[in-house]
This record gives structure tokens, sequence and C-alpha cells, in this order.
């Protein structure tokens, strides 16, 4: 007892100063993990530790009704999944002995299901790597969230356990009720194929989310911007099929606040999304930050046929742009994918619509670009002209790994516009572009 005491006590007048620190500063990740470990130990320790008292009477309410300001109340996690793995796993060694402890189940709160419903659209059975922020390039751990999933009683939740491949870890098993809560839910049903989490400003469009071979995009336009984890990436976009990663974020996270993570690996110009002037994006400077610095997304809506969203990364480039917008149509039917940039400037700027793969990016005959990774391929096509297909050079790979990195330019402008059309598959639909009495017609095959 005196060692929990010797060690605990440190934790808890770290919090405690400024009339509690994580009020001035809730963004602070490593300080609410400690007050929830504050509030695990005391809530164990009440009655054996006179000090215990005070801890959980400082900790407990505050940490049941935050957890993590990572996201609003439907859940998600700002930070990228893989951060949000990181804070999965935590909770297992926090919230099971706390709910025995105090009766206050943390996984019953419907944030949490929010939070499972981000990995189960972002993370997918089958996933090959995280998506957005700090460690996307790595390998999902499914073992970590098959444990936190198995602890909601869903349809949905059991969907996610019984396709998730390999088993939980006997540590934080040992702690979990039994039978697990999952195991009382007799029907498995996966969530619908497409979905918005507005307050993280992330977006996930599936051919079918039952299906491990499906085509995934994902799209983020983020109210969080660059801060702490996250990277200076609003309205950019990543695109999965058959498991196969087709445009990809690029580089990797060798530490946080290296020069790698600073000039390259956060930076707008290693993420499929538009730049100008040589790579110059938005602004990216970690906890310095405002978060007024960042994107949005103005719309969402889903059918059986079509998705659309539109994102609006304008105040992300701090001034430098007037108008950075992205719209996106996913042909669920077709397997297509529609993008259209606006872009605006008080300046005249060369626009560059970047796109980064794992494996060699080649023109084909047609003037199209061909990504071809294994099985699983993408053809993409700018329908509007004046734009050049141009290879770039990107931060060092990490060892053993390739990159391929290039951009659609455009001539120097004071507006642009993007219409590229990603073709999974290299099915060749037939495209063409036609004015009408109110716009443009775009037609993609039938």
């Amino acid at each position: 007892l005196k060692a929990i005491e010797g060690r605990t006590a440190p934790i808890y007048d770290s919090l405690k100063v400024s009339n509690g620190i994580l009020d001035q500063y809730p963004f602070d990740s490593h300080g609410v993990v400690a007050q929830g470990y504050v509030a695990l130990i005391s809530a164990l320790t009440l009655g054996d530790i006179p000090a215990a008292e005070k801890w959980f009477d400082f900790s407990f309410r505050a940490y049941v009704n935050s957890i993590y300001v990572w996201s609003g109340p439907e859940g998600g996690f700002a930070n990228g999944t893989s951060y949000g793995q990181h804070m999965a796993l935590t909770s297992l060694f926090v919230w099971q002995p706390l709910a025995n402890a105090t009766g206050v189940n943390l996984f019953e709160k419907p944030w949490s299901a929010g939070f499972l419903r981000m990995f189960m659209y972002f993370q997918p059975p089958g996933s090959p790597t995280h998506v957005f922020g700090d460690e996307h390039e790595t390998a999902p751990i499914p073992t970590e969230l098959k444990g936190f999933a198995s602890r909601l009683a869903s349809p949905e939740a059991a969907w996610y356990v019984r396709n998730l491949v390999g088993e939980e870890d006997a540590l934080t098993l040992a702690q979990a009720p039994w039978p697990l809560p999952v195991a009382s839910v007799t029907t498995a049903t996966p969530p619908p194929n497409a979905a918005l989490f507005s307050s993280i400003g992330w977006v996930a469009m599936h051919s079918s989310l039952a299906l491990r071979d499906r085509t995934s995009v994902y799209f983020k336009s983020s109210p969080y911007g660059s801060f702490n984890h996250s990277h200076a990436d609003q309205n950019s976009i990543v695109l999965v099929s058959g498991g196969r990663p087709l445009l990809t974020e690029a580089g990797w996270y060798d530490w946080y606040g290296s020069p790698l993570w600073n000039d390259w690996y956060r930076q707008t110009k290693a993420h499929n999304a538009v730049t100008f002037d040589g790579g110059k994006g938005q602004l990216a400077v970690g906890f310095d930050t405002l978060l007024s610095r960042n994107g949005k997304i103005n719309s969402f809506a889903t059918t059986p046929g079509l998705d659309y969203a539109e994102g609006d990364a304008t105040a992300a480039f701090d001034g430098a742009l007037t108008l950075n917008k992205r719209q996106l149509w996913y042909l669920r039917g077709t397997d297509v994918l529609v993008v259209r940039d606006t872009l605006a400037s008080a300046t005249a700027r060369a626009f560059e619509w970047n796109m980064h793969a794992i494996v060699p990016m080649t023109v084909a005959t047609d003037g199209g670009v061909v990504i071809q990774n294994a099985d699983r391929n993408v053809c993409i096509s700018s329908v509007t002209g004046d734009t050049t297909f141009v290879k770039k050079t990107g931060g060092a790979s990490k060892t053993g790994t390739y990159e391929d990195h290039a951009a659609f330019v455009k001539k120097p402008a004071t507006s642009a516009e993007f219409l590229v059309v990603l073709d999974v598959g290299c099915k060749k639909p037939k495209i063409s572009l036609v004015p009408t009495a109110t716009g443009r017609s775009l037609t993609v095959g039938t």
C-alpha cells in the first residue's frame, strides 16, 4: 500500500494543479489516461489508503463524464485509428476493474458504442493499415479491437467480433465479465455501407461493408485540424480495395516531432490532397495550432447506389487560399469514385492534385494513371483540361518499403478545378462531360 501511495500521489499532484490542469488543457491525452488510472487506483484502495478518498473525489466523476475529448458524443477519435486503438486497449485495462469496483460500466455509454462504430467503418475486418494521423502506415492489431468490441452487446459488435481474426490477449480477457456481453447477441449484423462522423469530420464509403474484398473510400475534413497526432490532411482521401492499398498516405512515423515528421510525414503534400506551388499546403504545427485552422464536412448523403460528401479545407490553409472545396461521389454499383476540387486564391497558384501509392504509378496509352497492386488496380483520369501528370519526390521511405508520388498539376491561375474519375478495377467506362442549361453533366458509363 505504501508503494501504491508513493506512486499515485505524484500523478494526483500533477493533475490537481491550476485547480485541475485538465480543465485548462483538456486535449492532454496522457493526462486523461493518467486521470483514469487515478480513478481506478483510488476506487480499489478506498478504506485502505487514507488519501484514496480525495483521489477518488477528484478524479472519478471527471473521468467517467469525459473519457476522451477527441470526438463529440457520436464517438470517434480525431487523432487517427492507430491512437484510437491504443485508447481501446487502455480502456480494457481501466474500465473493467472500475466497473467491478463502482458499478459504473463505461462500455455502456453511448460514446463507447460510437467509438466502436468508428473502428467498424475505418478499420473493417481485413484492413491492411490504419488510417489518418500518426502511425497510419502500421497494421492494426485486430485482437485489441476485438477485445473492446466483445464488451458491447449489439448486433454490430457481434458482426465485428466474429469477423476479426485472432484471439484477445489473455490478460485483458481474464478481467472480462463471463460470458462476454457480445455472446448474448444471437444475430450479427454489419452497419450500413457509409457513414459520417461529424464531430471529427470523417466519412467512410464502402462497396459492401459485409464483404472482406470490399472497396473502401476514406475522406477527412476535420474540425480538429492538424492538432496533436492529426496531420495537415483536410480534404484528403484514402482508397483500398480487396485489402490492397491503392491511394495511400505517404511516409512513416519515426518519432513525434522528428524532422521527418515535421517536414514530410504530416504535411499536406504527403497525402492525397491538393497543394500549390511545389507542395505548399495546410498549416501543420502540432500543439501550437488553433483549432480554427481546420476542415469541415459541409454535407453527406448515402443511398444504396450512390454516396456523396463535400468537405471544405479553406481555413486550414491559414489565408493562403480563398477556396479549397472537395466533393466526392462514390458510385457503388460500378465501383467508381468521382472527385471534384474547386480552388481559388488572391494570388495565381500552380495547383497540384497529389496522389501516393506503395507500387509504381504508370501512365496508360489513353493518358490515365494506373495503380496496380497485386490483384487490384485503379485507373485515374483527369476529365478537365490543362492538367499535366508529374512524378514527385517525397521524404525518406521506411527501410524495406517502396512509395511512389505524383500529381496532376495545373498552370498558375487564381482559380482552378480538378475533376478526376477513379475507376476501381480499370473497367474503362465511357466518360463524357457536356454543358447543360444549368451547369454540366458528367456521365460515367451508364
